[in-house]
């Protein structure tokens, strides 16, 4: 059974149970969460493009210790909380204090 016929079986499971709006909800909150970690990867100058990039990033175990693909939405929420929190740092890192007095 190939991954398509996997989720088209799987869609109608849960259209016959009544549970296709709920899987339809996480799909679209799992889209979002990962398209914010996308844009934090870019905003650290990670090509984004390149997915074994992604994947290395996401591997490293201070990030997340798994595959970005394989991320689950609480998961990708905390590795955008950690990516947000070392961009953080990067930028205070490369603050002029002369300027500041």
């Amino acid at each position: 059974m190939t991954t398509k016929e996997y989720d088209a079986m799987c869609d109608a499971m849960q259209q016959t149970a009544g549970g296709y709006r709920a899987r339809e909800i996480y799909r679209e909150e799992l889209r979002r969460k990962r398209s914010a970690v996308l844009r934090q990867l870019q905003k650290m100058g990670i090509d984004t493009t390149d997915w074994n990039r992604v994947d290395a990033c996401c591997m490293n175990p201070r990030i997340a210790g798994k595959e970005f693909r394989k991320l689950t939405v609480e998961e990708l929420e905390t590795v955008n909380i950690k990516l947000r929190i070392i961009q953080r740092k990067e930028n205070g890192k490369n603050t002029d204090y002369s300027q500041l007095n």
